[in-house]
């Protein structure tokens, strides 16, 4: 086989490949649907991109999904919400979650809630999870913005396409985040914190500032003041024991606590809302138990803090 000839049998090989991934992800985006998964609530994601006129966003990582209930959230504020947050979610899938969200919305969201912690901008505890890939397949118009992120985008990407492939075939199991939720006492402390974890995750205490998720961040509350939107910041409650071994939490804070117009509302030790009870509601280190109660004391607040 001369060269030539095996080049141009090699470019069709390509031609035909590229073309193969081409119609694969043309079927994939237009079947496209929000699976369940137990990192997520799929449905809130389903309900939010197919409806596109919510009142009420809440974006973040598991500490967000922990904290809230949407019931609650929509008798105290009578906006229809979503909880749009997911396990271990970089500052980056928070950004792409809202960028989509508002690409193609018919009415701007009023208001949008937002976790935001020690470990908000630390990459080691935070991931490029498998909603990204979800995001990228739903929404073309990311492909620019998450191109940024290659090479993290590729693992979640390939996840999201097999999950999407494997459901044409056979029902994906109806399981969300909600199985989180155990059945525990308010009146004690039932967990135990073990600082060998912490410490395979921390190794100095530090949690640190990444410039590229600080980036995101200020991307974030840039796209709701351009909007309109009310952005509301909030700290969910967390153990002593854990808070006390974050050397730099206070450097943090100074960033929620320094923006114009954006209320931040901290439940954590020495945070304008916090409570040592709320210890008590806790399953783990950082993730709330008892949503519900939860969310009913922080709806109140923040319709005090913006004078509703």
């Amino acid at each position: 086989m001369s060269i030539r000839t095996f080049i141009l049998k090699s470019l069709k090989f390509i031609g035909v490949f590229l073309i193969l991934i081409v119609v694969g992800l043309t079927f994939i985006g237009s079947t496209f649907t929000f699976l369940p998964h137990t990192k997520y609530y799929g449905q809130d994601y389903e309900r939010a991109f197919n409806k596109k006129d919510l009142g009420l966003l809440a974006i973040g990582n598991s500490k967000l999904l922990a904290s809230l209930d949407n019931v609650t959230l929509q008798k105290e504020f009578g906006l229809e919400p979503v909880n749009l947050g997911s396990l271990f979610s970089k500052n980056s899938i928070t950004r792409l979650t809202l960028e989509s969200y508002l690409h193609d919305c018919e009415d701007m969201p009023e208001l949008i809630l937002m976790e935001v912690s020690w470990f908000t901008f630390n990459p080691v505890r935070t991931q490029f999870n498998e909603i990204g890939g979800d995001l990228i397949l739903n929404d073309y118009k990311l492909w620019p913005k998450a191109l940024k992120y290659y090479p993290d985008i590729i693992d979640p990407l390939r996840k999201s396409l097999m999950r999407q492939m494997y459901s044409k075939v056979m029902p994906i199991h109806e399981i969300d985040y909600s199985s989180e939720f155990k059945e525990m006492s308010r009146f004690e402390k039932t967990y135990d914190f073990k600082l060998s974890e912490f410490e395979e995750v921390f190794p100095d205490h530090i949690a640190g500032i990444d410039p590229g998720l600080y980036a995101d961040f200020e991307r974030i509350v840039a796209l709701c003041k351009e909007n309109g939107i009310q952005l509301v910041l909030y700290t969910a409650p967390e153990a002593t024991e854990y808070y006390s071994l974050q050397t730099d939490i206070d450097k943090i804070k100074e960033i929620y606590r320094n923006i114009p117009d954006v209320p931040y509302l901290d439940y954590t030790e020495g945070g304008e809302f916090f409570k040592k009870d709320y210890e008590l509601w806790l399953k783990d280190s950082h993730h709330l138990n008892e949503n519900v109660r939860f969310s009913e004391i922080l709806t109140k607040d923040i319709k005090t803090k913006l004078g509703l």
